[in-house]
């Protein structure tokens, strides 16, 4: 992973993509990147991203998750088995980047989705 001082405790500096989108988007500003690159990795460190499947179980309402079929599916199927009003959609030949890869296949199903709500 790339870093900002090329010290393995700085944070990550890498991914252009994410780090451009996010400073298209960011209320807090582009500055803001490597507190949010930082907060992210400890996150996805974690096995359960900091969340237990307790107060995951707690949501009530109808959730869609999606996942692409070759990202490996454990974590979006133990999402889904847990919320139990959750919708599990699973998109053929595709990985973590699902909504960039399959945008023509996704979006009818999002939209399908949010039309139920």
């Amino acid at each position: 992973m790339q870093t900002t001082s090329g010290s393995p405790s700085s944070p990550p500096s890498g991914f252009p993509e994410g780090r451009a989108a996010y400073a298209r988007v960011s209320p807090d500003g582009p500055e803001y990147w490597f507190a949010y690159a930082e907060k992210a990795r400890k996150m996805w460190a974690r096995p359960t991203w900091g969340i237990s499947e307790a107060e995951i179980a707690r949501i009530n309402r109808l959730v869609l998750v999606v996942a692409g079929d070759r990202e490996g599916l454990e974590g979006a199927l133990r999402i889904f088995r847990v919320i139990p009003k959750a919708k599990l959609y699973v998109v053929p030949g595709t990985g973590h980047a699902t909504f960039r890869e399959r945008p023509d296949w996704l979006n009818p199903v999002i939209l399908d989705f949010l039309d139920r709500e």
